[in-house]
Parts: structure tokens; C-alpha cells; sequence
């Protein structure tokens, strides 16, 4: 159940806001494995859960950007896309 919420509550985020998780999860992830390194780290499994969300959070980002980059329309007309190409011969 738990996982869910957290990949609702990464759903609901905007692209900017996902971005700073992304980077608080990877910090996080690093504090995390320094302190297991020296054994001041109790919860072992916390690595694991912290690895996991790093890996959802950039899913969902790589997801929102393929999404976007399908939807958003080119921002040059025809003839500046034509003139663009135009050393591109096939």
C-alpha cells in the first residue's frame, strides 16, 4: 500500500517539483549508504526503499518528459523546417 501512495503522490507533483525529489531522493540515498558504510545505519532495508523511489520518481519523470515531447508541436513553420532540412539529403 505503501508504494502506491508514494507513486500517487509522484504523479500529482509538477515537472519542476519532481525534479527536487529526484535530487532529495538521491541525497537521502547517499547519507543512507555513508552511514551503513560505517555502521551507524540500523534499518539495512532503508537503502533498498530509498533506491526504489529513486528509480520511481525518474520513471515517472522520463515518462511526463516522452509525453510531453509527443504532445508539444514543433515551434517552426513549414518553410523554416524545410529550410532547416534542406542540407539533409537522403
Amino acid at each position: 500500500m505503501a508504494k502506491a501512495k508514494v507513486i500517487d503522490d509522484l504523479r500529482g507533483v509538477s515537472m519542476i517539483d519532481l525534479e527536487k525529489r529526484i535530487t532529495t531522493f538521491q541525497e537521502e540515498y547517499l547519507r543512507a549508504r555513508c552511514s551503513h558504510k560505517t555502521g551507524q545505519l540500523a534499518n539495512k532495508s532503508f537503502l533498498k526503499k530509498i533506491r526504489r523511489d529513486v528509480a520511481r520518481a525518474k520513471t515517472i519523470f522520463k515518462e511526463r518528459g516522452e509525453k510531453e515531447a509527443i504532445v508539444e508541436p514543433s515551434t517552426k513553420s513549414l518553410p523554416e523546417a524545410v529550410e532547416a532540412n534542406k542540407d539533409n539529403k537522403i
